[in-house]
């Protein structure tokens, strides 16, 4: 990945595009020392513990090195937090599916037997982890919107978390999507896995300022709603099943 990615940015030089929005991760903070308010700003020390978050660090590095390197390219990275929620007939689908609010969605639709939650032995209120869920279209009007800074003086060749700087335990969640979908959802606790932080939960005031971040949607309900919307159809058509009434 970060070979390939290092290849993709010197081809667009060549081309003469200079201006490059990288989708980076929360990732590269791996378990973070948080601020006084417990939440991770930019200038957190970065610490990744698994791979992608590795990578997506390695990639930032590669950036500002070619900035330097060359006056005219100008980025900016968008760290991600959890995205979730869906935008109509878009939605996630990965196969197979590794994301937790899918995967919980699939456990209350009874395509899978049982949703797992791993660890409830962290040091957080009730034990699960916590992250910060960010709705997908509110991700996706960052990217349009960021384009702007590039005509700005100040703004661009630095790092914008993307969250909404609020935490939800996996717990929480659960209670979410059980109120949502006035359904019971069937989970068993397993062990922690290797590379999973306690909590995420960003501190964005620096792409609220920087004016091209405007979250419209900071609502767990509204994300569980849609993420529920769209996964009834999309197994529905995947199964080939009538959707439920």
């Amino acid at each position: 990945n970060l070979v390939k990615s290092q290849i993709f940015i010197d081809n667009l030089l060549e081309q003469g595009v200079n201006k490059f929005i990288f989708s980076s991760s929360a990732a590269v903070y791996g378990i973070p020392q948080c601020d006084e308010s417990g939440l991770l700003g930019e200038d957190t020390e970065y610490a990744p513990i698994n791979p992608y978050g590795q990578f997506k660090l390695d990639v930032e590095k590669f950036l500002e090195k070619t900035s330097q390197e060359n006056p005219n390219f100008k980025y900016i990275a968008l760290r991600y937090f959890n995205v979730a929620g869906a935008y109509g007939e878009q939605g996630e689908c990965h196969e197979p599916e590794t994301h937790v609010i899918p995967l919980a969605l699939d456990t209350l639709l009874g395509y899978r037997k049982k949703f797992f939650v791993f660890g409830d032995d962290y040091e957080t209120a009730d034990g699960s982890a916590i992250r910060d869920y960010v709705h997908v279209v509110d991700l996706a009007s960052a990217h349009i919107d960021a384009m702007q800074v590039f005509d700005k003086d100040s703004g661009f060749n630095t790092a914008y978390n993307l969250g909404y700087g609020n935490g939800y335990s996996v717990f929480e969640l659960i209670q979410v999507i059980e109120k949502v979908s006035q359904k019971k959802l069937a989970y068993e606790i397993k062990g922690r896995r290797a590379g999973d932080p306690p909590s995420l939960v960003a501190n964005h005031s620096k792409a609220i300022k920087a004016g091209f971040y405007k979250p419209r949607f900071n609502s767990l309900e509204k994300i569980i709603q849609d993420a529920l919307d769209h996964r009834i159809k999309y197994q529905s058509q995947r199964h080939g099943v009538q959707e439920p009434v």
